[in-house]
């Protein structure tokens, strides 16, 4: 069903991200060099494919209504359910322009059938860019603080549409993780 490919999907992005981190084998610094998004969307849907273990097929840029492409869509192996994952290099876009992500483009052109009523903004950030602007404030963001400010505008969305649809926004984050030293 839909919540159920939903949460495997959002797991499968959290081990990405561990793995992306954590695994001895990181090549998160291959990915930083990673400049335009058809690459990143290439990339990110071999390794959610990779990840699949019988539970969904991976199509990347499949056309839907309209004409409309979305990046990734996961359809479930048993029924008739989709996930969609929008993916964009955070570097390169303000928070307006997520915001626009979301709910114009995300909500707006690939949740719009019954069998595909979830998806997932998926950020990716290389370090580059220190801070984005608060679209109301004007407040410096991190990368952190822009992903938690647009998982509150998902939920959102979700509560206007009586939860109709599900959203997640998550960001992997290809920057190498601060370590405390092992020697002083």
């Amino acid at each position: 069903n839909r919540d159920g490919l939903f949460d495997v999907t959002m797991d499968r992005l959290d081990d990405l991200q561990h793995d992306i981190t954590h695994h001895d084998f990181s090549d998160r610094r291959t990915l930083r060099t990673i400049k335009h998004e058809p690459e990143t969307q290439r990339t990110l849907a071999r390794r959610i494919k990779d990840m699949a273990r019988g539970a969904y097929v991976v199509a990347r840029e499949d056309e839907v209504a309209d004409l409309k492409q979305p990046d990734i869509r996961l359809a479930a192996v048993r029924g008739d359910q989709k996930t969609v994952i929008e993916v964009k290099i955070a570097d390169n876009w303000s928070v307006t322009d997520f915001e626009r992500a979301l709910r114009d483009q995300l909500v707006g052109q690939y949740l719009r059938h019954e069998t595909c009523k979830a998806g997932c903004l998926l950020l990716t950030y290389n370090g580059t860019k220190n801070h984005w602007e608060h679209p109301k404030t004007g407040a410096h963001l991190s990368f952190s603080n822009v992903i938690d400010h647009l998982a509150g505008v998902a939920v959102e969305i979700e509560q206007e549409m009586n939860h109709g649809v599900r959203l997640a926004v998550r960001g992997l984050d290809l920057t190498d993780p601060l370590l405390a030293p092992a020697h002083r």
